[in-house]
């Protein structure tokens, strides 16, 4: 008989092989191991148009139609570029809105909208893989005044896989709300943060290697600050953090891309004041901060550019920009630091492009198939919603052309 057996701490599976009618406790007749590689997960989706995926892997979009619907396409196919029509999920929601997506446990999708009555409505996947959505129900218990239509949406994920929100009210305090078990449709009260953040101040969320999560915020004097929960799961604003000054020198509207190395320190992305794309990542996996900020970059972004970041299955990230002259851009993390230019630690200063023209303050949607290729999404000036695909998860090319999605859709 054959039995095996997974030894992780080195990586490897071993077979064993017994003959047959032999007492499995004497040593084994023949043994084999063989190298395998643990893949790291994808990051999460990001930024106001993030890109949603199914359990299985295919990729789904959602956006607002000039008719203030929400639609939403998906991979009919995965892996490949076959994709479903435009289908309505219903509403009447600001053209602008930011649309958070999460993900239950069980491989559900879960989208959040803010209306026009200033209250976050969410609606999920009645059953993974499937086009089936609940209908649109409030997380009415909001605490005093109202979630302002500009709010970014910060959506995270505990350790125990129950969802939580992040929005700033009309005041500019900022607020959470969890689920309250796993997969459920009941919610905790929102719980109060602090403030005052400006108006429609990008949130950034993230999670620590030991799967804590950690918020990101500008703050009024410029700065961005974070907060991180003290142990995982917890339900209190005692088991979180004060905010931390990770310093720096932004405008307020500045995004804030949250990526992950191979080693699960996290790493923040922000388009500076000068137009340079910065870089902070921390000491070690879920330590501290060296509260400096290195340039990644000597071209120059605009300043209420996106930024894209995906990660390799080898754990490498990609950074995606939008150049000042509407083409987008792209760098992959090398795989040894250099500390000689054209290089600055584990990054590269040159960028490749990607082709365009792009609006300069575009979303930059970036999601990874199963196959291990990294997947980019914009949308033209004209409100057509293209994407484009790298060949193999291992190399620098990329598809030559743009491929359409159909539709025409207002600024998003």
């Amino acid at each position: 008989m054959q039995r095996v057996a997974r030894r992780g701490a080195v990586g490897s599976y071993c077979a064993y092989l017994y003959r047959g009618n032999t007492d499995t406790r004497r040593h084994p007749a023949a043994r084999a191991e063989r190298p395998i590689a643990f893949f790291l997960p994808d990051l999460p989706p990001q930024g106001r148009r993030p890109v949603g995926h199914n359990a299985d892997g295919r990729h789904q979009l959602f956006l607002i139609g000039s008719d203030g619907q929400l639609y939403t396409s998906y991979q009919s196919r995965l892996n490949a570029d076959r994709w479903s029509n435009w289908v309505s999920l219903g509403g009447s929601w600001p053209t602008s809105d930011a649309i958070g997506v999460g993900f239950n446990r069980d491989g559900r999708q879960q989208i959040y909208v803010i209306g026009y009555d200033n209250k976050l409505y969410t609606s999920y996947q009645k059953r993974a893989n499937k086009n089936l959505w609940s209908r649109w129900v409030s997380l009415w218990n909001q605490p005093a005044g109202y979630w302002p239509n500009s709010d970014s949406i910060g959506v995270g994920t505990n350790a125990d896989g129950r969802q939580e929100v992040y929005l700033t009210d009309g005041a500019g305090d900022l607020f959470t709300s969890y689920q309250r078990r796993v997969n459920a449709l009941s919610w905790s009260d929102w719980l109060g943060f602090g403030g005052p953040f400006p108006d429609g101040a990008a949130i950034g969320v993230g999670s620590g290697a030991d799967g804590r999560q950690y918020i990101y915020l500008i703050y009024q004097d410029e700065k961005l600050y974070t907060r991180y929960q003290n142990h995982v799961n917890t339900r209190t604003t005692y088991g979180w953090s004060d905010w931390v000054s990770l310093e720096g020198y932004w405008y307020s509207y500045a995004g804030i891309t949250v990526g992950a190395d191979a080693s699960g320190r996290q790493e923040l992305y922000v388009v500076g004041i000068n137009q340079k794309l910065y870089t902070q990542r921390q000491l070690s996996p879920n330590g501290s901060w060296p509260r400096s900020w290195t340039p990644l970059t000597e071209k120059l972004f605009p300043n209420a550019d996106a930024v894209g970041v995906g990660r390799r299955k080898d754990g490498r990230q990609e950074l995606y920009l939008i150049g000042s002259n509407g083409r987008v851009y792209t760098q992959t993390q090398l795989l040894t630091g250099c500390d000689t230019p054209p290089c600055v630690g584990d990054w590269s200063l040159l960028w490749t492009a990607l082709g365009g023209p792009w609006p300069t303050n575009d979303f930059i949607g970036v999601a990874r198939d199963v196959a291990g290729r990294e997947q980019l999404y914009l949308m033209s000036a004209g409100g057509a919603l293209y994407t484009k695909r790298a060949i193999s998860a291992s190399g620098s090319a990329w598809q030559r052309h743009w491929l359409s999605l159909e539709g025409s859709w207002p600024p998003q």
